[in-house]
């Protein structure tokens, strides 16, 4: 059936391109905008086959088409129809094609329409090279981050450490840390949360985790003061009391976060960004443990199958104002303990009822599985993801066991 001049009038106001086929192919008939489409005239084109502006590489899909509309009389929508103008150009349309029949219902032709979609189809193919890109981009972001987080850390005779570490993204905000401190046979682990997520919070977990561990294995003079409780002796001489900080190693981490905060504080205070920390100096020998809790979740120090302290905050977390001050505390692992760290992604992990994960469920998980330090973190991943079941992971999910043996 053919279209009556009144619907050929309509679909031209509506900027529809409109053709006729006979059987083998040739053009018909068509209205302005098919001819304009197509960069020639009417009278170029009339009675020449559609080879004649068909791309190349689409004649034989177009010619099965056409033999598939023929045999089936179906209607083929959605239509791509790449072809050449007469200008050389590739250009793009789409459509509808449907069978001519004559009044005894026999076929005689086919019947286009279309309209070009060359620009939208440039636009669509730009978007998705340039997601392709942005998806390459993060892989490689996601590489760097990786190198980053170290599996090779130092494993102490009588101790187990473990991490663990899933993002919710292809990147990470979230990180942590296990290496020697050279000066002084101390092993030293952190775990840190930058705040926001994806590729910015990214980049300062890089800055934050090169200046903690570049700032934590060099020697300073001893400029600072606020000492723990348990090395301001009432008799020593000064002498003593500095060469015994100095032993134990405290300077390396009082340094590196005071360091590191007065760094971000002062060159990157515009961008907003800061990290919550733990970071720990581990006496290996003796199971001493000292620490600083810069505003972060307070690590379990379990015990006889029950949480024995919480290693609390002993200051802000890190970046947010220059000349902080941060506490440093002390804590003995004895044997048969374990420390737990954690972030907030693993508390605070929503199942679809809108309930979290808890500190709660947290703890007994830990408990339940506190023998293997591997072990613990793996347990309390899939005690997790029971609990989200298929709701979606929307922060980063990082774990740090540390282990002394019985």
């Amino acid at each position: 059936m053919k279209l009556l001049p009144a619907q050929i009038e309509l679909l031209e106001s509506m900027g529809f391109g409109y053709f006729e086929l006979d059987l083998p192919g040739k053009l018909i008939d068509g209205n302005q905008i098919f001819f304009n489409a197509i960069g020639y005239t009417r009278d170029e084109m009339i009675g020449k086959h559609f080879r004649r502006y068909v791309d190349r590489k689409q004649v034989w899909l177009t010619f099965n088409i056409f033999a598939m509309i023929h045999k089936t009389g179906m209607v083929e929508k959605k239509l791509l129809l790449d072809f050449i103008h007469k200008d050389g150009s590739p250009r793009t349309a789409e459509g509808s094609v449907a069978l001519i029949r004559d009044e005894n219902n026999t076929p005689v032709g086919y019947l286009g329409i279309l309209t070009e979609i060359t620009e939208r189809k440039h636009q669509e193919t730009t978007l998705v090279q340039a997601k392709r890109k942005a998806e390459r981009e993060l892989e490689i972001a996601h590489e760097i981050q990786n190198s980053f987080l170290v599996e090779d850390y130092p494993q102490p005779d009588g101790w187990e450490i473990a991490t663990l570490i899933r993002p919710a993204r292809q990147v990470s905000g979230d990180f942590y840390d296990v290496f020697p401190i050279s000066a002084n046979n101390r092993i030293a682990f952190l775990i840190a949360d930058v705040c926001d997520k994806g590729v910015g919070a990214a980049l300062y977990m890089a800055i934050f985790r090169s200046l903690l561990r570049a700032y934590a294995d060099q020697n300073y003079t001893m400029r600072w003061v606020g000492t723990p409780e348990y090395l301001q002796e009432e008799r020593p001489s000064s002498i003593f009391r500095r060469d015994k900080l100095l032993a134990s190693g405290a300077p390396s981490i009082k340094n590196a976060i005071e360091l590191t905060n007065n760094y971000i504080a002062t060159h990157h205070s515009d961008s907003n960004m800061f990290a919550t920390v733990f970071f720990g100096l581990l006496d290996p020998s003796n199971g001493m443990l000292l620490y600083i809790n810069a505003g972060h979740e307070s690590p379990l120090l379990i015990s006889n199958g029950m949480v024995k302290a919480r290693l609390d905050p002993t200051g802000p977390a890190v970046g947010l104002l220059p000349d902080m001050e941060f506490k440093l505390e002390q804590t003995f692992l004895n044997p048969g303990d374990a420390l737990l760290l954690y972030t907030d992604g693993v508390t605070d992990a929503l199942n679809s009822k809108n309930e979290q994960f808890s500190e709660e469920r947290l703890i007994a998980t830990a408990i339940k599985s506190s023998e293997s330090a591997q072990t613990q973190l793996t347990d309390i991943v899939s005690a997790v993801d029971e609990h989200i079941a298929d709701h979606e992971q929307f922060d980063d999910i990082t774990l740090l066991a540390v282990h002394r043996k019985a």
